[in-house]
């Protein structure tokens, strides 16, 4: 049976639409639980499985991100208990 391509891009503009959602979701509970000075210093980059990748310009905010993680991952897990870890890359 053939999709015709309105509905492939549909369906591929509604996936797109929720994992947007959930990446907003996850970064307002990140926002809530650091400290103000680590605030806009990581952004969702996305979520894989069971896994959150956090991006960070600098190796700086990436550490004290780090020093954190448990405590973050705790509250992303709240919301999102499939989430296992969070990984850090920095740019």
């Amino acid at each position: 049976m053939a999709i015709h391509i309105k509905d492939l891009v549909g369906r591929f503009l509604a996936e797109k639409k929720e994992e947007y959602k959930e990446k907003e979701k996850i970064q307002q509970v990140i926002e809530k639980i650091v400290d103000l000075d680590l605030q806009g210093s990581v952004c969702v980059k996305g979520v894989c499985k069971d896994e959150i990748i956090l991006y960070s310009p600098s190796s700086s905010f990436s550490y004290d991100f780090k020093l954190k993680k448990e405590k973050i991952l705790a509250g992303i897990r709240k919301e999102f208990p499939s989430i296992k870890n969070i990984k850090i890359e920095i740019g």
